[in-house]
């Protein structure tokens, strides 16, 4: 389980609202003083991100409670996969059958872009089929961490 801890800011019926701040690797990196990622780290970092929780065990909190959300590993691994590899697997796929029958550079390009789109749209369809059954991918409140 992949645990953060954050402070409630709303409770909106079944789900509470939490905020947490983004946060890097960059701070335990031995490189991070010769990369140049960590100039962005440290600007993401100080971001703040409202995130709706479920609260399934409909444990009391209160605006201002600090809390641990959670959320599986393996959930959050297949979602990533789904999300960032499956339309690049795809562009290179049509890629690959395009090359394979032959086609000119234009055709490869228009057809590895139509690999890309196909697996944007597999990634919606199957987002609004899992939106609509139980929250899957959606983090959960696991304990109240401590009260105000």
């Amino acid at each position: 389980m992949i645990e953060e801890t954050a402070e409630v800011v709303g409770i909106e019926g079944e789900q509470v609202v939490v905020r947490s701040a983004r946060t890097s690797a960059c701070a335990q990196c031995h490189a991070s003083a010769s990369c140049g990622q960590k100039s962005i780290a440290e600007w993401a970092s100080s971001k703040w991100v409202d995130v709706p929780v479920i609260n399934p065990d409909q444990k009391a909190v209160r605006i201002g409670d600090k809390v641990v959300v959670g959320i599986e590993e393996g959930r959050f691994v297949l979602a990533s996969a789904l999300v960032y590899l499956m339309p690049l697997v795809l562009m290179m796929a049509f890629a690959l059958t395009g090359f394979t029958v032959g086609l000119d550079e234009a055709g490869l390009i228009g057809l590895s872009m139509a690999g890309l789109l196909v697996g944007f749209v597999i990634n919606r369809v199957l987002n609004q089929r899992e939106s609509t059954s139980a929250h899957q991918y959606q983090p959960v409140l696991l304990r109240v961490y401590q009260a105000k």
